[in-house]
């Protein structure tokens, strides 16, 4: 309405119907201050009330003061007694991915119907309160309810980030067709590619992130008691490892402790660990406190030790030749127990790794005695075996590849003297013979 025809209905002129339709929500506002400061005739330039499609107004009882709202499209005459507080205005419509917030909303039951007051007929307000509205048909304000700022579009979130959000206050978050209670002060992980209303009352900001290889594992600490993204209760000072693949925001609550590469396993070394508490490993097997285990290709191609071991170190195979043989000290039953004061002979070739507990026989690898068909060795029992008392001795002709057993001890070997292509059997003399007794 422009300035003329507004000062002409100051002054105590009358609207035609063709102005009164072109009349602005704001020029009914303020033709119905005017009507209550008594310098308006409302019902003479607002009666009666038509009321287009999409469209409503504010009626009140000027008896009871008592307000209600009728929505277009319609033409209402208002009564002696009821007086045009609000409207024509347009209701609020939401479009898809927009959201706005309500302060003082009405309280609905559980179809979304308003809930009036039996007495009075006004609708039930949340006073104090506010309300996120989104995804809904056009609706009105009723009496009491205010529009707080703007209409506003979703907040979009890249593939590649997530927000941190922390309420200032409980309210129920709808996502999808599911409702989750938020509670004031906890924080919660969004994460893209995603949109979401961002209500004034919940903070965000953006997570850190890092992105983790299939050889990496994250070093995380909790600073707080709290419950991680994936649902898990941690306490304070608790350290763990996430070894997922791909990008991964960290709590809030949590201190990034560091960046972990896993060790690659392979046929030629293993991984030597320590327990530092009994604890289930990776693999389902339990560990007690200060055992320790190899971990090698067999198990599996790489490995990053859990804050429960500490690294002993790596280990390297031992290989035996054709002609070489190994004796270990204390070996390792087949139950993964240390057999103390056994000894147990490997012969070549072949490769094996040491176990912990276990050693080598004087630190070394023996090698066997060649015996060409000319020779022969002459050994002595120091226990009784394979029918051969404690003392008794024997021997051993060639040719022959001489491995001597654990009871065994090697006193000498011989070479025949050969005299004009002639072996004179019966005179021996010893031959070079480096490895006299290998026993302790």
């Amino acid at each position: 309405m422009d300035e003329t025809r507004f000062s002409t209905l100051f002054y105590g002129g009358s609207l035609s119907n063709r102005d009164r339709d072109k009349m602005t929500p704001a020029s009914h506002n303020a033709i119905a201050l005017l009507s209550q400061q008594g310098k308006v005739d409302e019902k003479s330039c607002c009666n009666p009330v038509h009321i287009p499609p999409q469209s409503y107004v504010h009626v009140t009882n000027t008896n009871n003061h008592v307000a209600r709202v009728i929505v277009g499209p319609t033409t209402y005459t208002l009564q002696d007694a009821e007086q045009l507080t609000l409207g024509p205005v347009p209701l609020v419509q939401l479009g898809n991915c927009w959201y706005c917030v309500i302060k003082n909303p009405i309280l609905t039951n559980p179809t979304g119907d308003p809930i009036f007051d039996n007495v009075t007929g006004m609708p039930k307000l949340k006073h104090g309160s506010q309300e996120l509205r989104f995804s809904c048909p056009p609706f009105p304000l009723y009496p009491g309810e205010v529009l707080v700022g703007q209409i506003k579009p979703y907040k979009i979130i890249p593939h590649d980030v997530a927000l941190i959000l922390t309420s200032s206050e409980d309210f129920d978050d709808k996502v999808g067709s599911a409702v989750i209670k938020r509670h004031a002060g906890e924080p919660w992980l969004l994460k893209g590619p995603t949109t979401y209303p961002l209500p004034p009352w919940v903070q965000a900001k953006e997570a850190q992130s890092v992105v983790l290889s299939s050889n990496q594992s994250l070093l995380l600490r909790s600073e707080t008691t709290h419950t991680d993204f994936d649902g898990i209760a941690r306490r304070a000072g608790e350290e763990w490892l996430v070894s997922q693949e791909g990008l991964y925001f960290i709590h809030p609550e949590e201190t990034l402790v560091s960046t972990l590469t896993a060790y690659a396993i392979t046929h030629s070394m293993c991984l030597h660990l320590r327990a530092k508490r009994t604890f289930i490993d990776q693999f389902n097997i339990e560990r007690q406190a200060g055992s320790e285990w190899l971990i090698s290709d067999q198990e599996t191609s790489s490995y990053t030790p859990t804050t429960n071991e500490d690294v002993v170190g790596i280990e390297r195979p031992v290989v035996l030749t054709s002609n070489r043989f190994a004796v270990i000290v204390n070996p390792v039953g087949e139950n993964g127990e240390s057999q103390l004061g056994k000894m147990k002979q490997i012969k070549g070739p072949c490769s094996f790794f040491l176990q912990p507990g276990e050693s080598l026989l004087g630190g070394q690898l023996f090698e066997m005695i060649l015996l060409q068909p000319e020779d022969a060795a002459e050994l002595r029992s120091v226990c009784h075996h394979d029918g051969h008392l404690p003392g008794s001795k024997w021997w051993v002709y060639g040719p022959e590849l001489l491995m001597p057993g654990l009871s065994d001890h090697v006193t000498g070997v011989y070479s025949a003297l050969i005299n004009a292509g002639t072996y004179h059997f019966g005179y021996w003399w010893p031959k070079n013979n480096p490895l006299h007794d290998y026993r302790p």
